[in-house]
C-alpha cells in the first residue's frame, strides 16, 4: 500500500461536509495529516480547499504541530502512542486495517483486545469526540497553560515516569 491513495475518507460513512459542519458547530478546525507515503486524491483536496473548517496539514515533521492538536485519530501508526504521551487525546480509526494486515504485515496486539476504548468505531461517533474534546480543551486552559511547554522536555519526561 505504499504510495496509496487515501479512501479511508470516501468509504466508512465519512463525510466531508457533514464533519466541517460540525466544526462549524463547535467553533474547531479539523486537519488531515496522512502518512508520507500516501495521498489523497486531487478530488478531495479539491473538497476540501473549499470548505472554512478542515485543512490539509502538509508540513513536513508531524511534531511540529502535535502538541497543539486537541484530539487526534489516527491509523494503526506508531504516532497514537505518541500523542498520548504528549496528553493529546489519541483515537484509533482502524478502517482499512484488514487490507494493511492483508498486503503489508500483521499488528503486533489486537487493537479490539488492548485499545478497545480508544478506537474509533466508526465516522458518526466523531462529533461526540470532536465535542468531548471542546470540553477537555476549556478544562485544560482553565486549571493548565501549556503555552511554554517544551514538548521534547514534556516527551522525555513521560519516558522517565514510565522506565
Amino acid at each position: 500500500m505504499l504510495r496509496s491513495e487515501i479512501s479511508s475518507f470516501d468509504q466508512f460513512g465519512f463525510s466531508i461536509d457533514n464533519i466541517n459542519q460540525c466544526c462549524i458547530e463547535l467553533g474547531c478546525l479539523f486537519f488531515i495529516r496522512l502518512h508520507p507515503a500516501n495521498y489523497l486524491s486531487n478530488q478531495l483536496k479539491s473538497l476540501v480547499n473549499e470548505l472554512s473548517n478542515i485543512y490539509i496539514d502538509e508540513t513536513e515533521d508531524v511534531y511540529e504541530h502535535l502538541s497543539e492538536y486537541k484530539l487526534m485519530i489516527t491509523d494503526f501508526s506508531s504516532i497514537f502512542f505518541d500523542g498520548l504521551a504528549l496528553d493529546v487525546p489519541s483515537y484509533l480509526s482502524l478502517s482499512g486495517s484488514d487490507d494493511y494486515i492483508k498486503n503489508e504485515r500483521q499488528l503486533y496486539v489486537n487493537p479490539y483486545d488492548v485499545f478497545d476504548s480508544y478506537i474509533l468505531k466508526d465516522w458518526n461517533s466523531l462529533k461526540q469526540l470532536i465535542s468531548n474534546a471542546s470540553v477537555i480543551d476549556k478544562d485544560l486552559s482553565y486549571y493548565y497553560d501549556n503555552s511554554t511547554v517544551n514538548i521534547c522536555d514534556n516527551l522525555v519526561s513521560k519516558i522517565n515516569e514510565i522506565i
